[in-house]
């Protein structure tokens, strides 16, 4: 099931950056949304690869395999810049 494969494979991440919680999931979120916050990223995930089976080509879609790049070349350096931001900015509110 897709949703367990997601869980499994958020676990080994967070496992071998030794994050877990926001600090995990806002960088993820990020990279392959563009957004901070909104609906489950798995469900999103899963929505966009059912999506590219089924959309035309003339309408924009970034792809899955897009968005895992966009992942695997994020560095855990400007990840964590970006939750530091992200908490700067809710204490700020």
């Amino acid at each position: 099931n897709f949703s367990d494969l997601w869980k499994g494979y958020m676990k080994t991440l967070g496992g071998k950056l030794g994050l877990k919680g926001k600090a995990l999931f806002h960088p993820v979120r990020f990279c392959l949304t563009g957004r901070m916050s909104g609906p489950d990223v798995g469900d999103q995930i899963r929505l966009i690869a059912l999506a590219q089976a089924n959309i035309k080509s003339d309408y924009p879609l970034v792809t899955l395999k897009s968005r895992i790049d966009a992942l695997r070349s994020f560095s855990l350096d400007e990840a964590k810049k970006i939750v530091e931001e992200s908490k700067a900015k809710q204490q700020s509110q």
